[in-house]
């Protein structure tokens, strides 16, 4: 970007009209990477948030707009790394509709291998 964009969108991100989510480098695919890789894309955007914007700008919600598939992994990389929330697009309607009828659309994602929601 030139120089006057790169300066309006450090206004707009000042001015909190701009804000990130997630904050990756990539999209990853959340389904069949490995945890290893999504890490270290993430770590990679957020240092250059960090680097390029300031320790503030790094996101607390995450965004999964367009995935190729959901897996826990990335929730609980997440949580890890702070952040409070996720919100998730593609869920099969008949799952969607099923939640929305027992008000769950907001929900814990609990880990397959945690039976008593300690890592919720």
């Amino acid at each position: 970007q030139d120089k006057a964009t790169q300066k309006e969108t450090r206004k707009l991100v000042a001015s909190g009209q701009l804000e990130f989510v997630t904050g990756g480098w990539v999209q990853p695919d959340e389904a069949n990477t490995q945890r290893y890789a999504i890490e270290v894309q993430l770590q990679e955007g957020h240092d250059w948030l960090r680097q390029t914007f300031g320790e503030d700008v790094i996101p607390k919600y995450g965004w999964s707009i367009d995935p190729f598939g959901y897996s826990p992994t990335m929730a609980d990389i997440l949580k890890d790394y702070g952040f409070e929330g996720m919100l998730i697009q593609r869920v099969h309607y008949a799952v969607k509709k099923e939640l929305a009828q027992r008000k769950h659309l907001e929900f814990m994602w609990r880990q397959t291998y945690d039976e008593t929601g300690q890592q919720d």
